[in-house]
């Protein structure tokens, strides 16, 4: 199948989700397949993340998954439905949810630490983390700060973006 997100790179590998329901990893000099991930039931359509030997995405199912970086196997599967990119700041991976819910998991374990229920829903905007805040644009153009280790909504506001919002560095 086709590629429908863009790669992630680090440390010399190369990660992208295919059509055919597969994570691959390449290596990032001679673009050689290093892994194939286990087929999932559906296409991936949203860009991992990866840090700390882990490989995060979802499947078009909406399923998370965390795979070991070094061999495809997978690490942790949740069932949240996700329907954009992951975000992983400092071991925690923050995931917005279809419905508009944004949950903060242990990227180790896929453990819960916090979830917060938005009231509208979210289709291919990721969680920006900078400050100790949790960005969340919604397709309701709202854009929801949250603190990024209680999960308290600390503020709200009408915004228009068809997008995601960007944390600028330097």
């Amino acid at each position: 199948g086709g590629i429908h997100e863009s790669p992630v790179i680090s440390e010399g590998k190369v990660f992208i989700g295919s059509g055919d329901g597969h994570m691959n990893a390449l290596d990032a000099v001679t673009g050689a397949t290093l892994w194939t991930g286990p087929a999932q039931g559906s296409l991936f359509a949203a860009s991992a993340a990866t840090r700390h030997g882990l490989v995060f995405s979802a499947a078009l199912d909406r399923r998370m998954l965390a795979y070991n970086a070094d061999t495809g196997e997978i690490a942790w599967t949740s069932d949240l439905l996700v329907d954009a990119s992951p975000t992983l700041k400092n071991r925690v991976l923050y995931v917005a949810s279809q419905n508009g819910t944004l949950t903060a998991l242990d990227a180790q374990t896929g453990t819960e630490m916090w979830s917060a229920r938005g009231h509208c829903c979210v289709t291919n905007q990721s969680p920006v983390v900078d400050g100790g805040r949790v960005f969340q644009m919604r397709e309701d153009h709202t854009l929801t700060a949250y603190d990024a280790l209680s999960g308290e909504q600390l503020w709200e506001i009408e915004a228009f973006s068809v997008g995601t919002v960007a944390a600028a560095y330097g």
